[in-house]
């Protein structure tokens, strides 16, 4: 299976990358390879795969790039995972742009899931994790990412008749403060 995952060097792409490099062909796309997603996102939709882990974030990217993937794709059994944020449901106490760009490409997959296609868009929304961008946050417990990426392996094994559309994963308690 040829796998791409955005933003593989780091936290949960790195996890994917590792995970998934050990039974598949995966390519990894992030900046310490020559992809920015603030400069265009043409090279980050290039790429031929059965299974797109739309990972990275650049405010708005992950939709530009989930939807020119669908386009160039619809026809095709293949996978899109795009990877979500529960901040997106607004729990926040300040005004938050990055809940603003996971709410949207929430409503990007859900529309792309009602199209009649050959290509699975799933939306896997996250709570927060152990990676470098909740290393300010470590009073707060987090998700072990490799257990993200085992939930992400289960989801691409599904048969493919089963479309798994979205999956909440969040830690219980995750605003209580833990002892450190």
């Amino acid at each position: 299976m040829k796998i791409v995952v955005t933003g593989h060097t780091s936290g949960l792409g790195k996890s994917l990358y590792q995970s998934f490099s050990k039974n598949h062909h995966v390519i990894g796309l992030s900046r310490s390879n020559g992809y920015n997603l603030e400069s265009d996102i043409e090279p980050f939709v290039a790429h031929n795969f059965d299974v797109y882990i739309n990972n990275a974030y650049y405010k708005y990217s992950q939709v530009d790039i989930l939807y020119e993937l669908f386009n160039r794709n619809k026809y095709k059994c293949c996978t899109i995972i795009n990877i979500g944020s529960v901040s997106a449901d607004g729990n926040r106490d300040t005004v938050n742009e990055y809940a603003v760009h996971k709410s949207s490409l929430e409503k990007a997959c859900t529309q792309l899931q009602l199209i009649d296609s050959e290509c699975k868009v799933v939306h896997l929304k996250l709570g927060r994790m152990n990676t470098p961008m909740t290393d300010h946050r470590k009073e707060y417990p987090r998700m072990d990412t490799d257990y993200i990426a085992d939930t992400v392996d289960w989801i691409i094994n599904q048969p493919q008749n089963i479309l798994v559309k979205n999956l909440t994963l969040d830690i219980m308690h995750s605003r209580r403060k833990v002892i450190l």
